[in-house]
């Protein structure tokens, strides 16, 4: 191994004592920096090509593609209609409070996204008591 060039054999060895990634975990470290980036489409169909879905709908949401995002969330939700992170997702997409209060139930009340949010648009209505009473939940 001291050699310029040892042979493979000698190298092959040695090939699993050496940790690396998972190609999708690089991947995904890719796309998060080509969103740092600023190249959200590229970032976009990564993301799509290795169906990490949280991801996505965030790219379609910085393209301002909200429609496109809803309707892969709302694709999402049917393979699993209890996640709360899609039902927040669905209602900032939307800008409907409802998913919101879908994301509560389907928590069973511990989603501090969900409750953050539903506080955020009381505060904006200037209804101080529901927004006290979802930023103390």
């Amino acid at each position: 191994l001291d050699a310029p060039n040892p042979p493979a054999a000698a190298r092959l060895r040695y090939a699993h004592s050496v940790w690396f990634p998972p190609g999708a975990l690089l991947r995904k470290e890719l796309g998060e920096q080509l969103i740092a980036l600023g190249m959200v489409g590229a970032a976009l169909e990564l993301f799509e090509e290795i169906e990490l879905w949280d991801s996505l709908i965030v790219c379609l949401t910085l393209l301002g593609k909200k429609q496109q995002a809803a309707t892969t969330i709302r694709r999402r939700l049917a393979v699993d209609p209890d996640d709360a992170k899609l039902w927040c997702a669905l209602g900032d997409a939307l800008d409907e409070e409802e998913h919101f209060r879908k994301a509560l139930e389907v928590s069973g009340g511990k989603s501090s996204r969900a409750h953050r949010s539903l506080a955020r648009r009381a505060a904006a209505r200037e209804d101080w008591a529901r927004a006290a009473e979802h930023w103390t939940a």
